[in-house]
């Protein structure tokens, strides 16, 4: 595997209170929606937000790569749903 250099660029714009407050209510909220889904679904959510590729979750989970992009795309799906209730 080639590693991508990343330059890193400082922020020109300072975040503000109430952004970070808007930002911490929308984290909470969706961490309270994935906490209402069922464990496996759950597995899989937190398993794709800890960054981890397709294949690396299926790899983890023992199942085929195009059932955990279903699946994730499913509970996508559902999380939306859940949200707009």
């Amino acid at each position: 595997r080639k590693k991508k250099i990343l330059d890193y660029v400082p922020l020109s714009v300072d975040i503000g209170v109430y952004d970070d407050c808007l930002r911490n209510d929308s984290l909470k909220e969706m961490y309270q929606l994935i906490c209402q889904l069922d464990r496996y679904e759950r597995m899989l959510v937190l398993l794709w937000l800890d960054e981890n590729s397709y294949d690396e979750i299926a790899s983890i989970t023992g199942s085929n790569r195009n059932t955990v992009a279903v699946k994730l795309h499913r509970i996508k799906d559902k999380l939306k749903k859940m949200s707009n209730q």
